[in-house]
């Protein structure tokens, strides 16, 4: 091995990500550089230790097999890394950034009317909105704050249920106008919007496929803001979060699925820090006011 003086944590933290990645480009947008980037990174640290750590191909990225404690290391290294920069931000009281993880319905339906209020009472706090339907790392700083529909479950992450979601079956009027329905066993013909995979099977969707009887849905979503553009244009009924509801007309409510937790989470490490306090704060308080 050369002088290990000249690795650097840049090196290493493109080493820890690519261990989980399928890809060089993967791998930068992960860390917001360029592919080149990551390229480069990686030929500087191989070169370092003088012996290759992945395979690359039109495929992807492969590891070596020689490159497997290495990969455990600089995993274990990113996590410290990770803590150092909890705590600094953790001191940071006078200005800051905040990234908030949370889904695109929460942003656009509850939380951004509520922003002037905010940013007028903290105007010293950046907001970050990262609309992602996956649980993101808190550990890893994906995020400082995340709004989930699962309580959290990772070590030193903690929550708190701000509120309930229930759903109910929509139409717009326009389709009843059209095509009235009588009860919830009148449903098998009816065109109906349902999500894609991998959201399908979940039990509000789960509950609408056993009414269909075998009808196939006309149009599939992979987001509950374009199934409420679906059923408000009139060309299918479907399942809704309630809060989503307003101007349609509801058919009733699915019997049997339970409604969902809403939860605001944060790594233990930044619950007392000033910054992200407010913004855990503001998010609970919103949510929490809005599915009352």
């Amino acid at each position: 091995m050369k002088d290990s003086i000249g690795i650097a944590w840049d090196d290493l933290q493109v080493l820890s990500v690519a261990a989980s990645a399928s890809s060089l480009s993967e791998v930068a947008r992960r860390l917001k550089v360029s592919v080149p980037t990551v390229g480069r990174r990686l030929d500087r640290l191989e070169a370092l230790l003088d012996r290759r750590l992945f395979h690359r191909h039109p495929g992807g990225l492969t590891p070596t097999p020689e490159a497997a404690e290495l990969l455990e290391r600089a995993g274990e290294v990113a996590d410290r890394v990770d803590d150092f920069l909890r705590v600094a931000a953790r001191l940071d009281t006078d200005e800051a950034t905040v990234t908030v993880s949370t889904l695109e319905i929460v942003i656009e339906h509850i939380l951004a009317p509520e922003l002037p209020a905010f940013r007028s009472a903290h105007p010293g706090i950046d907001l970050v909105f990262r609309a992602d339907p996956r649980i993101v790392r808190l550990d890893r700083r994906v995020a400082d704050v995340a709004v989930r529909v699962v309580r959290p479950h990772e070590p030193r992450v903690v929550g708190k249920r701000v509120g309930t979601v229930p759903f109910a079956l929509y139409a717009a009027r326009s389709y009843l106008e059209e095509a009235p329905i009588g009860s919830v066993d009148d449903l098998s013909g009816r065109p109906v919007v349902m999500y894609a995979e991998p959201w399908d099977r979940t039990p509000e969707m789960s509950w609408l496929a056993e009414r269909m009887y075998g009808t196939r849905p006309v149009v599939r979503v992979s987001t509950a803001a374009s199934m409420a553009a679906v059923i408000r244009s009139g060309a299918a009924i479907g399942v809704l979060p309630t809060f989503l509801g307003e101007g349609l007309v509801e058919i009733v409510e699915p019997e049997g699925v339970q409604p969902r937790h809403i939860w605001v989470v944060l790594h233990e490490d930044l619950r007392r820090a000033p910054h992200v306090r407010a913004v855990a704060d503001f998010l609970s308080d919103t949510i929490g006011a809005a599915l009352q």
